[in-house]
């Protein structure tokens, strides 16, 4: 499948990106397919935010903000969507070459970020934009 022509725009706040309900939707749909748990579009809005648009509609997602790990100042995924429809024509590589470049020109030396266990489609695609694992993620709830 050929590449979707979309245009990708970065933004310093998600709010001012109006990615609200693109994002509120995006969760609602992973959890119900038991691909995230916990995250809330609300929480998210304070993160940056790149945006992929075709034809003027708001397809994909890339919220990230600051991070500090191994002593390099980095940048940290904190979630990424692409519309189902959408998927498997480059827009979640663009989004990523987008951040790539937000890094270099910022000076950050490392971009990190976790998906959820389950969601194994994002770890392949992680994978296949040369992102390695790095650490594995332990939880207790303690009620």
């Amino acid at each position: 499948m050929d590449p979707l022509p979309v245009t990708v725009s970065e933004h310093l706040d998600a709010r001012e990106a109006g990615c609200f309900n693109f994002v509120h939707d995006a969760i609602a749909e992973m959890t119900r397919r038991g691909m995230s748990e916990g995250l809330s579009a609300e929480e998210l809005m304070g993160c940056s935010a790149i945006c992929a648009r075709y034809e003027g509609r708001l397809v994909g997602v890339l919220l990230f903000g600051d991070t500090e790990r191994k002593a390099k100042a980095g940048l940290w995924v904190w979630f990424g969507f692409v519309d189902w429809k959408c998927r498997q024509q480059g827009v979640y590589r663009r989004l990523w070459a987008a951040l790539v470049e937000i890094a270099k020109r910022d000076g950050r030396l490392l971009i990190s970020g976790a998906t959820h266990v389950d969601n194994s489609e994002m770890q392949l695609c992680a994978e296949s934009l040369g992102r390695r694992k790095a650490a594995v993620l332990y939880e207790y709830d303690v009620e």
